[in-house]
């Protein structure tokens, strides 16, 4: 028995082979959870091509035929025949930018290796992967019109921990998690009054759009000179330790700092934001313990992610050297620094933590 998943908008979709003697085409099945997978289960399988059933055809090349692996279980994804392994299933909270993706041309290349890596060992097999930004969810769709070839992930945490989404397998349509917002409860946050406030007392901020505003978090640059002088300060006024009252609310905030060169990236967010808050959600949402959770980034945003000792984390070669210097300050228990870049630094991680505990068959 081979069972195939083939990575495809059509609908419908065959798999034309020999079969009993003679070429046909044979209907695939919507895989049962995986959003753009066709899956068939066979007998038999030689040489194969894969059509819509009315005019159009995929071949690896021109005049040339896909070839079965020799397993029982193999995915086809852009043109390419992968096998799949039963695999340990881990929960996979990834940085995108400059982690999985990034405008170098060689991250392109690392990010299909990482897409076949998971597909091979992970996509089918129960794990879950979790795209952590600080895009919002219309800049994470973007991605895609600019080209960006990423899988669909289980789950969307975007905004440095503001939103929470997970796409419906029927309409497609991403649904807002609200009960993400929960976490927040108590908090007493209100992100207009915290952009009011940052507008009013420190002026060297920008704001760049009202749409930078989300939930539970507001986006700012700001130039490295006015960062390293106001940076205490800034912390000071958002730590209210004095619980002033300011705009009617005692708001208690944090600034993650983030970006490399001449200007920083800062998320204010409530005491408890950050991207920490989407870790603790995915675990509980997917029923990951933490010792099968890994989380992967390299920079400042990031940083909340890797600071909870009981899950692993992964730091990507190229990560920034201000993520590099805090990761670098004193042992970080069940964390992993790769000297591969991107997504092949994600990989790296991956097999240097769970490699010895790769099969269950």
């Amino acid at each position: 028995m081979v069972t195939v998943y083939y990575f495809t908008n059509w609908s419908p979709c065959f798999i034309h082979t020999s079969y009993e003697g003679q070429w046909k085409s044979l209907k695939m099945s919507p895989h049962p959870s995986r959003r753009s997978w066709q899956q068939i289960n066979l007998a038999y399988l030689g040489e194969f091509v894969f059509t819509n059933g009315d005019g159009l055809w995929d071949n690896p090349q021109p005049g040339k035929n896909y070839q079965n692996p020799g397993v029982p279980l193999f995915a086809v994804y852009r043109g390419k025949e992968i096998p799949i392994i039963q695999s340990e299933s881990i929960l996979l909270i990834s940085d995108l930018d400059n982690t999985l993706i990034g405008s170098h041309p060689d991250t392109h290349a690392a990010q299909r290796r990482f897409n076949e890596y998971w597909i091979s060992k992970h996509y089918f097999t129960g794990s879950k992967l979790v795209y952590s930004t600080g895009r919002s969810l219309e800049e994470y769709q973007e991605l895609f019109d600019q080209g960006y070839k990423m899988l669909e992930p289980d789950m969307i945490v975007t905004a440095v921990g503001s939103d929470a989404y997970t796409k419906d397998y029927k309409t497609g349509q991403y649904l807002n998690h609200i009960d993400f917002h929960h976490l927040y409860d108590g908090e007493n946050w209100d992100s207009e009054i915290m952009a009011k406030l940052m507008i009013e007392h420190f002026p060297w901020m920008v704001i760049p759009t009202k749409k930078y505003i989300y939930p539970f978090k507001i986006w700012v640059t700001a130039r490295l000179p006015d960062v390293l002088e106001h940076k205490n300060r800034l912390k000071h006024f958002l730590k209210n330790t004095s619980g002033e009252i300011r705009e009617g609310k005692v708001i208690h905030a944090r600034a993650i700092i983030s970006g490399i060169a001449d200007w920083r990236y800062i998320d204010i967010t409530p005491r408890i934001g950050g991207k920490r808050m989407g870790v603790r959600y995915a675990q509980k949402y997917f029923k990951f313990a933490p010792d099968h959770t890994i989380v992967a980034g390299d920079s400042g945003n990031d940083i909340e992610m890797f600071r909870d000792p009981e899950h692993h984390g992964i730091l990507v070669g190229n990560a920034e050297g201000e993520m590099c210097e805090w990761f670098d300050k004193k042992p970080r228990v069940n964390k992993f620094k790769s000297e591969f870049f991107w997504g092949d630094g994600v990989i790296d991680g991956i097999e240097k933590i769970f490699g010895n505990q790769i099969s269950k068959v």
